[in-house]
């Protein structure tokens, strides 16, 4: 029973976090106003270490077994499913988050027929974005994972 408290905190924890996370890195206008472009620069390195251990972090939860299959489609689905494209900035940074979490969890989603299926469509998914390219030009598909 103590461990199930435990289970449930750390999932409505995770939850919590994993919802208050920017859907985009892009500086805040207060942000621009209020610090130097150094500051701006570093403001959005942190945001996204901070971001990319938390995908990290999941995955290893996963692959402990505290998190199953399904947390790990919902959150992938929530970063780059079809119903959440938004702005070039938004999916590009989005997908560099499922893309780490992929990166952890990947070779163990693969031992599994249900996680085989999960990972052949974020597959196809990823790759529909690395096709794909916004009205003005700019890709969906974030530079520094081609």
């Amino acid at each position: 029973e103590h461990m199930q408290t435990f289970r449930r905190i750390l999932v409505n924890t995770c939850q919590d976090e994993f919802e208050a996370m920017p859907r985009s890195l892009k500086p805040t206008e207060e942000e621009k106003q209020n610090s130097s472009q150094n500051q701006i620069r570093l403001q959005v390195q942190e945001r996204k270490t901070k971001i990319f251990s938390f995908m990290k972090f999941i995955g290893n939860l996963f692959l402990r077994k505290l998190f199953g299959v399904q947390v790990i489609g919902r959150v992938v689905d929530d970063l780059i499913g079809i119903k959440h494209v938004e702005s070039p900035d938004c999916m590009e940074w989005m997908t560099e988050c499922a893309c780490e979490l992929l990166w952890v969890v990947g070779r163990t989603l693969d031992s599994t027929e249900n996680g085989r299926l999960l990972m052949s469509q974020f597959s196809a998914r990823l790759q529909e974005l690395e096709e794909r390219s916004a009205a003005d030009g700019s890709a969906f598909f974030p530079a520094t994972i081609r």
